[in-house]
């Protein structure tokens, strides 16, 4: 098995366009993986981009969140209500509708599917998804608000805000609980935007290098530099249209974490055509061996019958006395079970994984060398996680993705 090669345009047609299906077909849709119990409301709006022309689309929110401990699988915190609008144009509003009602409930670990929005919107057009959240148990949420976004949260001074105007108050996330706007606040977003479309779209399954790692005050790591808001390894090379996308990754989780629990991600599947996972570092740094680690990752490809999985080569993971400028003063974390890492990046290009369909070469990007262990100087900032330079280094190559994004035109 290879590093697939883009698929020609003569073989495209040879084999005939996908049929039409209700598929995701908009950008900057993710699993929460943050909760907090000490609010209980939520309100603002999230930003995307159509991957296709449709005449209308469906809308799924969360309330479950991956655990990452105990191998416990998907969970929720509580019940949460919820009312939504589109906000397309700007400044033009559209009741989002739950079985013909103008608010949801959902229970605590489910997820809830909107009524069809009827509102024709065009191939790269970009639409906000305004919402107002409420759950006695907490609110759920991810860390990488994109450019244009705006999230308040709070236990009481929230309004409904979601068919005009500009929320405000609450009592936290900065200024009157307004998160901020270049990518390092707070985000509750729809883990799907699904509508009728030919474009083939994906799945991916991983942990904090999927989910992407953003600017905290404990350090820089992928920072938002465009319009298009895409934070790591997979989002930032599918945030410009290339494919309907759902990230429904976690960081910190093992593949025997996924296989714990999966039952909303496996829900998420039917709205897409290909899988991509990307466990493996966290399951060796654990203490799985290599076997361990390929076994699990054949165990998830089987979860998904009938739909072509892809999987990552697995990037180095080091600690460095001089913030990663060289390569000569990095420490592979792993040590000698680094080994393990490449023994199965090794299985990965052979194809002796079982139940895979291909995989994609990341670490060939920002590995000093193949099978080095170490990063390509600037690469990263943390020795865990490519940082800005890094995701970007990855998109830039183009080779890494180039066969689901052709798969996917």
């Amino acid at each position: 098995m290879t590093n697939l090669p883009p698929v020609s345009s003569a073989t495209l047609a040879a084999l005939g366009a996908p049929a039409p299906a209700l598929r995701a077909c908009a950008t900057r849709c993710g699993a929460p993986d943050v909760s907090n119990a000490a609010f209980t409301l939520m309100s603002g709006w999230t930003r995307h981009l159509m991957t296709d022309d449709v005449q209308s689309f469906q809308v799924v929110y969360p309330n479950w969140i991956a655990v990452t401990s105990s191998n416990e699988g998907e969970t929720g915190i509580g019940a949460l209500t919820l009312t939504a609008a589109l906000e397309y144009p700007i400044g033009t509003f559209t009741r989002i509708t739950f079985g013909g009602a103008g608010g949801a409930s959902a229970p605590s670990g489910g997820q809830i599917i909107s009524d069809p929005v009827k509102v024709a919107i065009k191939k790269g057009a970009t639409f906000r998804l305004r919402y107002f959240y409420s759950n006695p148990g907490g609110i759920l949420f991810d860390c990488r608000q994109g450019p244009g976004e705006l999230m308040c949260f709070g236990t009481s001074g929230l309004t409904d805000m979601t068919m005009g105007g500009t929320p405000s108050g609450g009592s936290g996330g900065g200024s009157g609980g307004v998160g901020g706007a270049g990518g390092s606040q707070y985000s509750y977003r729809p883990v799907a935007i699904v509508g009728l479309t030919t474009r083939k779209a994906i799945l991916a399954i991983g942990d904090s290098r999927f989910v992407g790692f953003p600017a905290l005050a404990a350090g820089v790591q992928d920072v938002q530099s465009d319009v298009f808001g895409g934070l790591g390894v997979f989002e930032r090379s599918f945030c410009r249209g290339e494919a309907g996308c759902v990230l429904a990754a976690r960081g910190g989780e093992l593949a025997s974490d996924f296989l714990a629990g999966h039952a909303n991600r496996l829900a998420l599947a039917a709205y897409c055509d290909i899988v991509v996972g990307e466990y493996g570092l966290n399951d060796l740094f654990e203490g799985a061996s290599q076997a361990t680690a390929e076994s699990r990752i054949s165990a998830i490809a089987a979860l998904f019958p009938g739909k072509p999985v892809y999987w990552t080569t697995i990037l180095p993971d080091t600690t460095s006395t001089d913030a990663w400028a060289t390569t000569g003063n990095q420490t592979k974390t792993l040590g000698a079970n680094d080994a393990y890492r490449t023994g199965l990046n090794d299985d990965l290009r052979a194809g002796a994984i079982s139940g895979l369909s291909g995989f994609i070469e990341l670490a060939d990007v920002v590995e000093s060398a193949r099978d080095s262990g170490l990063w390509v100087p600037g690469c990263t900032s943390d020795g865990i996680h490519a940082n800005q330079a890094g995701c970007e280094a990855i998109r830039k190559a183009g080779w890494p993705w180039a066969h689901l994004k052709t798969l996917c035109a």
